[in-house]
């Protein structure tokens, strides 16, 4: 869990796809639009870690 946390905060303040969208955004003045935009990314990368999370307990026998 905590290297998972690791990694979304490394990758929250890295140059990426995502982060000049929502700077383009505010620059522009769109700065509503930008949380918007910003919490959509958030909820979708929430949904995706906890669809591996779930995958892999799934897939993982509890025994090893």
């Amino acid at each position: 869990m905590v290297e998972i946390l690791l990694y979304a905060f490394g990758i929250m303040y890295t140059p990426g796809p995502v982060n000049l969208l929502s700077l383009n955004g505010g620059i522009n003045g769109h700065a509503v639009q930008g949380w918007r935009f910003c919490i959509g990314v958030g909820c979708a990368m929430w949904l995706l870690f906890l669809l591996f999370g779930y995958t892999g307990a799934w897939l993982v026998s509890p025994a090893w």
